[in-house]
């Protein structure tokens, strides 16, 4: 297990050599050009990482070494395209991490333009006719065609690994403590969900920290 922003994620229980070595490489072809990124331990987890992108996520080992990097097998699903994306936003976080700049508010779910800024350095972009996001920010920037271009090698890996690691994957088995229990979910987008007791839910709202919404 590894824990994220206080969140427990659930790591392979046998990290997939030939993927974890083809996201490290893909994070060192980013090192090469922004000297700020440190060395980083890259996760293989098959829980969603969380929303939260505040710098709390972050840490470094005595030798230098980020902790807290972790691609989700959702990530991975979506294909070799969108893994690549997620470690750009991350470095994204990661640089202004590094040099002290916030780049998130409401719990680190709304990015602001310090993140954007950081976004571009590292190869995204956010499309002229796209609007900024009133309650996310900036928070999906889209890889510019010259930084497809440049991580084309990490891809063709990704594509190639991909389907043979995929169906190895260990999902999470279904927690027996939230057998017959009620789900509530808030008006954050995308919603976040909970499980209570339903005498707990009726003692009163349950209040959502991020959108002030009540659990439903």
């Amino acid at each position: 297990m590894a824990e994220i922003s206080g969140r427990t994620l659930a790591i392979m229980p046998t990290s997939p050599g030939a993927l974890v070595d083809a996201l490290t490489t893909t994070w060192c072809r980013l090192r090469a050009d922004l000297p700020d990124l440190p060395e980083a331990q890259i996760a293989v987890v098959t829980t969603a990482p969380p929303a939260d992108h505040g710098p709390d996520r972050w840490s470094l080992t005595p030798g230098d070494v980020l902790q807290g990097l972790a691609v989700s097998t959702d990530v991975l699903s979506a294909g070799p395209e969108d893994v690549v994306t997620a470690l750009l936003h991350d470095a994204a976080h990661v640089l202004c991490w590094r040099r002290g700049i916030k780049d998130t508010a409401t719990r680190g779910y709304y990015h602001n333009d310090a993140y954007l800024k950081a976004a571009i350095e590292v190869g995204l972009e956010w499309p002229e006719e796209r609007e900024r996001d009133r309650v996310k920010g900036y928070p999906d920037p889209r890889m510019t065609s010259e930084t497809r271009s440049r991580h084309v090698p990490d891809m063709e890996t990704l594509a190639r690994i991909l389907p043979d690691v995929l169906p190895h994957l260990e999902m999470p088995k279904p927690s027996s403590k939230r057998a017959g229990r009620p789900s509530f979910q808030c008006s954050c987008v995308p919603a976040r969900r909970i499980w209570a007791a339903q005498s707990v839910a009726d003692l009163g709202q349950i209040i959502c920290g991020v959108c002030g919404s009540a659990f439903t």
